[in-house]
């Protein structure tokens, strides 16, 4: 042997190792595993602003709307009106408020007494009250479209028509308007009830409760109504058609800032909302009125129809200063049904 062991193996050459051939392509990634009780656990979201608080599973609330008139200041006010609205009655009934014996120094005198007769001096006390009544329905209406702050004017005079009209005579509940307020009522119970599972509870059952005294609102204008079905609507359009204007021109006003801090006082982003709070709340107010005063064109000699038709045109504007689709699809098919109405 010329070598021994493993000594001079080095000096002897020896053939090269064949190369590895390189993949085309990276191998596939295995697939990942199912989490686990224990990663599904650490990756539950908590709450990170307030450490040392178990909240596993926390999930924020929505941030609050700061223009939300808050659940106790809400129910307080509204039972504030009625208290309000009651100790006016009172006041006016009893004689300590002026408005009767302004009315009693402008009459003759002979009128409050009957000139010694009973029947007329009852008469004549029911006739005054009567109308104290109906001007407090044309005042709510005229007042409805001042909604600046929750309550409004409206619904503090709503709360005390609740009271003034029924015991006034000046409503008439049919039983399909009874059959109607039932159904509705009952809606309203079941929106009641189904707010204590809302995620805001407290959000929930403040917007039903609105929702039961709009029901209530509802109920007793329509009732109002079928007491005088042609009087009573004309008082209501009448009041109706004054407060939409003013509306309109405010929104107008505030669109076209015709005067200073108009713009920010009668507008919403961007688009006119007049005294509402919401341009899509002021542009259907609108709708209404403005039937009304193209029918008081239609119908009035042509000299006498200028101011509806120019009331008419104000109003036209206003709904589309407001830039709200729903009020000019409302505007549209009010106008399509009245056509159909009219001829």
């Amino acid at each position: 042997m010329d070598v021994e062991g493993t000594q001079g193996y080095h000096d002897i050459p020896s053939a090269a190792p064949p190369a590895v051939p390189r993949p085309t392509a990276p191998p596939p990634m295995p697939a990942a595993p199912p989490p686990g009780a224990f990663t599904t656990w650490l990756r539950t979201p908590r709450r990170t602003d307030a450490p040392g608080i178990y909240a596993f599973g926390h999930t924020p609330r929505p941030p609050r709307d700061p223009n939300r008139i808050p659940d106790r200041r809400l129910i307080g006010s509204a039972a504030l009106a009625l208290v309000c609205g009651l100790l006016t009655w009172s006041l006016c009934w009893n004689g300590y408020l002026p408005v009767v014996s302004l009315i009693l120094w402008i009459v003759p005198d002979s009128w409050p007494t009957g000139g010694g007769n009973q029947f007329l001096a009852f008469t004549f006390s029911a006739v005054l009250w009567l109308l104290i009544a109906l001007a407090l329905v044309w005042l709510t209406i005229a007042a409805s479209s001042i909604v600046f702050t929750e309550p409004a004017p409206v619904d503090a005079l709503t709360i005390g028509l609740m009271v003034l009209l029924p015991v006034m005579g000046l409503v008439d509940a049919k039983p399909m308007l009874w059959a109607g307020f039932a159904v509705v009522l009952a809606m309203t119970a079941c929106g009641e009830t189904s707010a204590a599972l809302a995620r805001e509870t407290g959000i929930a059952v403040s917007h039903m409760t609105v929702s039961l005294y709009l029901v209530g609102a509802w109920f007793l204008f329509a009732a109002f109504i079928a007491k005088e079905p042609e009087k009573h609507t004309r008082l209501i359009l009448n009041a109706y058609l004054l407060t939409g204007i003013l509306a309109a021109l405010c929104g107008i006003a505030g669109y076209l800032n015709l005067f200073p801090g108009a713009f920010d006082l009668f507008t919403r982003y961007g688009r006119a909302s007049g005294p509402f709070k919401d341009p899509n709340v002021f542009g259907p107010f609108l709708v209404a009125p403005l039937l009304t005063a193209l029918h008081l064109w239609l119908v009035r000699p042509l000299r006498r129809g200028l101011l509806p038709l120019l009331a008419a045109a104000i109003l036209a504007v206003g709904i589309l200063f407001s830039f709200s689709r729903g009020a000019w699809a409302a505007a549209a098919i009010g106008f399509l049904i009245y056509g159909y109405v009219y001829t």
